[in-house]
């Protein structure tokens, strides 16, 4: 089942939950998610949140009776906010972070409707992602080629990875099913680290050459297989790895259609990707 909405002037967007999330060229937005029909019928309820080029932060919700609404209007950024992300857990999926070219990481409440902590960066931040199953670490990558994990706690970075060669990182990704592995692309090359204390010296595990020089986009880790993940160029190119055998990824092509997203079932073995006013699946087995 799929919603949509068409919002011109936005950049960046997060959806509630579980929900996989594919947005089109022309600002289309598609929430797919097996489960939707069901949970809809009972919560009557959906609910995502979009960033715009007024560097405002916008909360939408509906029920099932109800046309979609703004519901919050976020501010506190003061420059493009360039990725979002909801808490992964019920009791704290009122609160949303963002990271922007600003260089802050941020983190709003919904239910006070209120900026509830910032963090400064070293440069701007590119990409945002909650640890999987806890609401107290967030990861965020810097455009300066640092990938840190934060404790919302401690109020500081738990651990940072740096880019091998100095590189800036575009997009990164938890692995779901075994969140001590991370995932991330620049520019060229994807990277796979394993965070576990026996990797703790060396934890780049797995790296190559992605899209071609200059052209990869976004990482996207399989919800339900810890070995497989995606990767997009910024052209029409999806691609598919699997840890056990990357000299041989499924390529697939949007014929001429750039890539504009890319997206998880939660519980299956599909991708979504977008281009242009398409929708793409992909399966892997």
């Amino acid at each position: 089942m799929a919603a949509n909405a068409s919002f011109s002037a936005d950049t960046s967007f997060a959806a509630s939950r579980s929900a996989a999330v594919a947005r089109g060229a022309d600002g289309t937005v598609a929430i797919e998610d097996e489960d939707a029909a069901a949970r809809m019928a009972s919560d009557a309820h959906l609910a995502f949140c979009m960033a715009g080029d007024d560097h405002t932060i916008r909360y939408y919700a509906s029920d099932v009776l109800e046309s979609l609404n703004v519901r919050v209007v976020l501010d506190g950024h003061e420059s493009y906010v360039n990725s979002l992300a909801f808490s992964p857990l019920a009791d704290a999926g009122d609160t949303i972070a963002s990271t922007s070219d600003d260089a802050s990481v941020k983190l709003f409440s919904l239910e006070t409707q209120g900026l509830l902590r910032s963090f400064a960066l070293d440069s701007a931040g590119k990409d945002v992602v909650f640890h999987p199953s806890s609401p107290f670490q967030l990861m965020v990558a810097e455009a300066a080629g640092l990938v840190s994990v934060l404790d919302l706690r401690m109020g500081a970075a738990a651990y940072s990875l740096l880019h091998p060669d100095g590189g800036s990182f575009r997009s990164v990704d938890w692995c779901g099913p075994s969140p001590s592995r991370i995932g991330g692309l620049d520019a060229d090359a994807y990277f796979v680290w394993d965070i576990r204390a026996g990797y703790a010296l060396s934890p780049l595990v797995h790296t190559g050459p992605a899209h071609g020089l200059g052209s990869a986009g976004r990482f996207a880790w399989s919800h339900v297989d810890d070995a497989v993940f995606a990767t997009s160029s910024l052209t029409d190119t999806v691609k598919i790895w699997n840890c056990a055998k990357l000299d041989a990824p499924a390529v697939h092509s949007q014929a001429g259609a750039r890539v504009s997203s890319l997206s998880w079932s939660g519980s299956s073995a599909a991708l979504v990707s977008t281009g242009d006013d398409k929708l793409y699946c992909w399966l892997t087995y």
